[in-house]
């Protein structure tokens, strides 16, 4: 007997493809579940703490505006690569 979503079933004949989606999304959470669960119980190990900064440059510059070839630059400190 399968139950899903709180449909008991007998076989996946009455699955639809929402329902294969929706279970298919959870797939991932069920995979880390365990050992996240695991890491918990073992405790012992600790990690410090990390600062991150994060720039959300929202409607700022593409990677192509702000990227400079040099190529005016001596040979001793530009790339093989030449602008075009």
């Amino acid at each position: 007997m399968i139950n899903i979503f709180g449909q008991p079933s007998r076989d996946c004949s009455g699955m639809t493809r929402r329902h294969l989606l929706q279970i298919g999304a959870l797939v991932p959470f069920g995979l880390t579940l365990a050992n996240q669960l695991l890491a918990e119980q073992s405790g012992g190990r600790t990690t410090s703490k990390k600062s991150v900064i994060l720039i959300w440059q929202h409607g700022g510059p593409s990677q192509l505006d702000t990227f400079d070839m040099k190529p005016l630059a001596p040979k001793e400190y530009r790339g093989p690569f030449e602008s075009i």
